[in-house]
């Protein structure tokens, strides 16, 4: 038979057998091949030997059996991109419940949206002529999330998270790309059903990621996904490694496998790991006229958030009046602070213009409020961390992916904004804390601040660079859903479940006990193989505990006759 040739490497048809000792292969062989990969699992001290988990991933540098879709180009002109439009649309009318904070803060911002986006496209006119169809799926809004965010909102909840989604959702529409939104599974596999050709970008949280697995998406998507992650996080703990995951690092949060942690899209510019997604805030065209009083607002919506923070409060009171925008029970609240509720945007925006201070009280972290502050002309004064906290030293942070420590209640803020908008103090040293209030109240009325990667224009420079640029796709995973059978499975872990595309413990491939073991794929058709990955899920110390190890593994390639044609062996190096 004459081989069918390709960019990439070997034409194979079948992928598969995983015999004693998981084979790894490169082979270069023109012919209709078989990938067969074997297990054999050896005894350990003559003794039983246990089941082993493992994952198996095939990828090739051909074009993908699915075409990226292909939206045509297109300039862009100005009002072309209108957000009352967006927000009429028939999209968001079904999702309206899900979907009115955003809607509101959309249209809010919609003329200086339109004015950015103008202003960029003058500049960098590329960013908007290459539109791709982009699905959202914001978790925290769907049938996954255990807190409503949605209802919430309007009743002093957290925004932090719903800021982000919101802006992401107008930079996008912007720059011309087609935008898909689902809060719910069920709309998100009607969507998805109804493209011909996939979606080039999807975009979740941590919370949407257990969705779109249920919806069997991960496994195809997988390197297309982006990840809104407020505190970004580390290789270790989204890759496996030799130490499997560090501690108490929630399952919720770790191994998932993704190509690159660049994948995971952060509130602040943490670390080079992820890549910084960040918000946009408005800068006042038109500030408060008259001359900001001598008054002060506290950064926070809970008044459990002040315990503790009494006496830095009090000596602040000293000097401004202390306003706050509590909700709920606030029966506690020092008798010196005149608190409004939960006010609308407009009305907390004329808060912070009258203002001169705006008093950070620990918690919460990294959020927008603060940089929201100084956009409005408010000095931010916020706490220094004496010992700085992380997950090894709090509870708050004991369960992230990241073991960043942060010196202040917002490091970003302290290390590049810094004086005269930002000070950071220890809020148990009075005397340090009165000079700043004075120094503070002995300036003139102070302007409005805005690093320009957090204003409109910048986020969407920013944004349309990371969408036209990166690319975490090797090669399409042209194993997943593909038909796998083997030589036995271990309770629930079929063979079905090493190509289903998620790396986990509970969905993976586990052989009976055996020293024989083996595991097949066939991909059906013909297409070229550049790289066989195989993951062994099994956790490390588990697996240390049990005795169980795979010593070696061997891939081998056979051809449509059953004749092996490449074969290499490993060990595994735990």
């Amino acid at each position: 038979m004459l081989p069918v040739s390709g960019r990439g490497g070997p034409v194979s048809r079948k992928v598969s057998r995983i015999m004693a000792t998981f084979k790894w292969i490169f082979a270069l062989v023109l012919a209709y091949l078989l990938v067969y990969i074997t297990v054999i699992l050896l005894e350990k001290d003559m003794g039983l030997v246990e089941p082993v988990a493992v994952k198996v991933r095939i990828t090739h540098q051909l074009e993908s059996f699915f075409e990226p879709k292909r939206l045509p180009k297109k300039h862009f002109t100005p009002g072309s991109a209108d957000l009352q439009g967006l927000v009429n649309s028939k999209m968001f009318k079904e999702q309206a419940s899900k979907l009115e904070w955003i809607k509101k803060r959309l249209l809010s911002m919609k003329v200086s949206w339109e004015v950015a986006a103008i202003t960029l496209f003058e500049a960098s006119p590329e960013l908007f002529e290459s539109p791709k169809s982009i699905l959202l799926f914001p978790g925290l809004l769907s049938e996954y999330s255990a807190y409503d965010f949605a209802k919430k909102a309007f009743q002093g909840g957290y925004l932090g998270e719903l800021v982000q989604w919101s802006d992401l959702v107008a930079v996008l529409y912007m720059l011309g790309h087609e935008v898909v939104i689902s809060t719910s599974v069920p709309h998100l596999r009607k969507q998805v059903a109804a493209v011909e050709i996939p979606f080039d970008v999807v975009m979740t949280d941590y919370i949407g990621l257990w969705g779109i697995r249920d919806a069997d998406l991960f496994g195809y998507y997988k390197c297309r996904i982006r990840v809104l992650d407020s505190f970004g996080t580390e290789p270790l703990s989204n890759f496996r490694t030799k130490n499997f995951l560090p501690p108490d690092s929630d399952e919720q949060y770790a191994n998932w496998n993704f190509e690159d942690t660049r994948q995971f899209w952060t509130l602040y510019p943490h670390s080079p790991d992820n890549s910084f997604l960040g918000f946009a805030m408005e800068r006042p065209a038109v500030t408060y006229s008259g001359k900001r009083k001598n008054q002060a607002i506290i950064y926070g919506k809970e008044a459990y958030y002040i315990y503790g923070m009494e006496s830095f409060l009090d000596t602040i009171g000293e000097y401004l009046e202390v306003h706050a925008t509590f909700h709920g029970d606030v029966s506690k609240i020092p008798n010196h602070i005149v608190n409004h509720g939960v006010l609308t945007q407009p009305d907390l925006r004329h808060l912070l213009q009258s203002s001169k201070l705006f008093i950070g009280v620990g918690f919460p972290y990294e959020g927008p409020g603060a940089m929201e502050a100084i956009a409005n002309g408010c000095v931010y004064i916020q706490p220094r961390f004496t010992t700085p906290i992380s997950r090894s030293n709090h509870a708050f942070f004991r369960n992230k992916p990241t073991g960043r420590a942060l010196s202040s209640q917002n490091p970003y803020l302290e290390q590049f904004v810094r004086e005269p908008y930002v000070y950071t103090v220890d809020t148990k040293n009075e005397t340090a804390v009165r000079e700043i209030v004075r120094f503070i109240l002995s300036m003139s009325n102070t302007s409005s601040y805005l690093p320009y990667e957090f204003t409109q224009k910048g986020m969407l420079e920013r944004i349309g660079l990371y969408v036209l640029h990166q690319n975490f796709c090797d090669g399409e995973n042209i194993a997943i859903n593909k038909k796998a059978t083997a030589s036995s499975h271990f309770g629930d872990h079929s063979a079905q479940q090493a190509i289903d595309g998620v790396v986990t413990s509970e969905t993976c491939y586990w052989s009976e006990p055996s020293v024989s073991s083996w595991w097949e794929l066939d991909l059906g058709v013909d297409v070229a193989i550049s790289k066989i990955r195989i993951t062994n899920t099994f956790e490390w110390i588990v697996a240390k505990s049990w005795n169980v190890f795979i010593v070696p593994f061997e891939i081998s390639l056979l051809n449509s006759f059953g004749k092996t044609v490449n074969s290499k062996t490993f060990k595994d190096e735990r």
